[in-house]
Order: structure tokens, then C-alpha cells, then sequence
């Protein structure tokens, strides 16, 4: 039995800001809802945490803890008690 799964927010690095997004909704788009989107379909919650500073970007880095379906507050304090137990991530 488990509590929950946890699992990367978003599967790829983030792109450097640029001009506006007029290239962000390509066919690329996937890859940042690739993991996120199955849960949101099938009804899982999911609480999303930040995890950490990404030593090459330098960007902030998050995970996705994902509960059974209607376990929505166990699954609010496992994310509550993994953030205490973490901290915050700060930027360098």
C-alpha cells in the first residue's frame, strides 16, 4: 500500500525567457504537462512542491506528490510534513 507517488513537476529543463512565447505552444508544448496531465484526467490529487535549485540552470526545480483518489487531505499533509521536513529552497 501506498501513500503516495512522487514524481518530477515538469520532465525537462525550463527554456530561457525570451521575447514572449509565441514559440511555447509547438508540439514541444507536451513535455511540460507530459507527467501532470494524466493525474488531472483520471481525478488523482496531486500537490506540487518545490524541491530544490537546478545546479547547471540555476532555475527552480519542483515535484509532484500524487494520492489516491478522494485522499485529497492525507495527501495536503504528507506535502505539508515533506515541506516542513525539506524547508524552502533558496536561489542562489
Amino acid at each position: 500500500r501506498l501513500d503516495a507517488v512522487v514524481e518530477p513537476t515538469v520532465p525537462i529543463v525550463a527554456p530561457l525567457r525570451g521575447h514572449g512565447y509565441d514559440t511555447f505552444f509547438t508540439d514541444e508544448a507536451i513535455d511540460y504537462i507530459r507527467f501532470t496531465h494524466y493525474w488531472d484526467w483520471t481525478g488523482f490529487p496531486v500537490a506540487a512542491l518545490p524541491s530544490g535549485v537546478g545546479s547547471a540552470s540555476g532555475l527552480p526545480l519542483g515535484v509532484s506528490l500524487i494520492g489516491a483518489p478522494g485522499a485529497e487531505w492525507r495527501l495536503l499533509g504528507l506535502g505539508i510534513g515533506l515541506q516542513e521536513g525539506l524547508g524552502v529552497p533558496r536561489p542562489p
